[in-house]
């Protein structure tokens, strides 16, 4: 495949007018340079982890005391994503502050001969970089007070200046950013968070050559569950809101959806939205209802105090004990409506 040119429309989360980056970049880049244009770009400290999410899907720095499925940044580029003119990425950067960035396709062209030592390229922005450890909010009142006073009552903060990428204190001001001199040190930025972050896949390389090392004790294949069984341990899961034993049933990229409420979830977030929900809660299976690629399970759950009821249909999709997929529809328990039971003489 002949090399291309993305151009991305990169906007900080929150502040999408106000701090914002048109880059350039090869299409032979790896998922993890493009995050530290991205970190390099947004004046970032780039000492925090990050992951890029696309199509539902999480792209991470490898953890070698993480056992569930990783999918690693540098094992992909762009050509193998394909990512089409308007479709979103999105960085998540430290994961204690999430500071999130939409990175947008709004432009594919092939690449002329002799160009590639010219990207990455930044061909318009606005806006200064970021502050770590600030939330977007917090960054908002700060513009705010710059735009009505042309300062603000942050004095410092800490940035990368010079070829020495030195941490010096400077004054920030959102409308103190030049074009040229991000370009001026882009390359070399980028070169250097990607040496800062390169332990963690020496970690990975090291761990996998111990891993080969060592020879495994021969022991019996243990029998895949069956769908009765993943969905009991689904549900039991669910019942006891425990984050670590219902995140330990999913794979990590796996996509959760409630259409009712029209709500898609990452698996942490559903984890979040399951484990955090109000008071104690008990059920029952009603029904588990094997199919082809997917299992059907109904069941019926309350709060302890009887307050209520609901039914809930699951569709299970799972993959080696692993569940890569899940769609709920949660239905409220209750008397027949007034009109149905004339109709039906009750």
């Amino acid at each position: 495949m002949a090399t291309r040119v993305f151009t991305f429309h990169i906007a900080y989360s929150g502040l999408d007018d106000r701090i914002w980056r048109d880059v350039e970049v090869s299409s032979k880049m790896r998922l993890d340079q493009l995050g530290y244009v991205v970190l390099a770009t947004f004046d970032t400290m780039a000492y925090h982890l990050f992951e890029i999410v696309f199509r539902g899907r999480s792209y991470m720095i490898p953890d070698v005391d993480y056992s569930g499925e990783q999918l690693d940044l540098a094992d992909f580029t762009l050509d193998d994503l394909e990512p089409e003119i308007g479709e979103r990425m999105e960085l998540i950067y430290d994961f204690g502050t999430e500071q999130h960035f939409n990175i947008t396709t709004s432009a594919v062209r092939e690449m002329k001969r002799g160009e590639g030592r010219h990207y990455p390229w930044v061909t318009a922005m606005n806006g200064r970089g970021i502050i770590d450890d600030m939330p977007s909010w917090e960054l908002e009142k700060l513009i705010a007070q710059i735009d009505e006073n042309g300062k603000t009552d942050e004095p410092v903060y800490y940035c990368r200046e010079g070829v020495d990428r030195a941490f010096l204190p400077a004054p920030w001001n959102v409308n103190n950013f030049d074009l040229k001199v991000e370009n001026g040190l882009l390359k070399f930025d980028v070169e250097e968070i990607e040496a800062d972050y390169a332990p963690f896949w020496e970690e990975k390389r090291l761990a996998a050559i111990h891993k080969a090392a060592v020879p495994k004790p021969r022991a019996k294949e243990r029998a895949p569950l069956s769908e009765r069984d993943i969905c009991r341990n689904f549900f039991e899961a669910v019942l006891s809101q425990k984050p670590d034993k219902l995140r330990k049933l999913f794979q990590k990229n796996a996509v959760i959806e409630w259409p009712c409420t029209n709500e898609r979830f990452t698996l942490e977030e559903y984890v979040r939205a399951n484990c955090e929900c109000p008071g104690e809660w008990d059920g029952e299976i009603v029904s588990v209802i094997p199919a082809e690629k997917q299992t059907v399970l109904i069941t019926k759950v309350w709060p302890k105090d009887k307050t209520a009821s609901f039914h809930c249909v699951s569709i299970i999709r799972a993959k080696k004990d692993k569940i890569t997929g899940l769609t709920e529809y949660w239905a409220d328990d209750g008397p027949v409506p007034q009109w149905r039971q004339e109709l039906e003489g009750r």
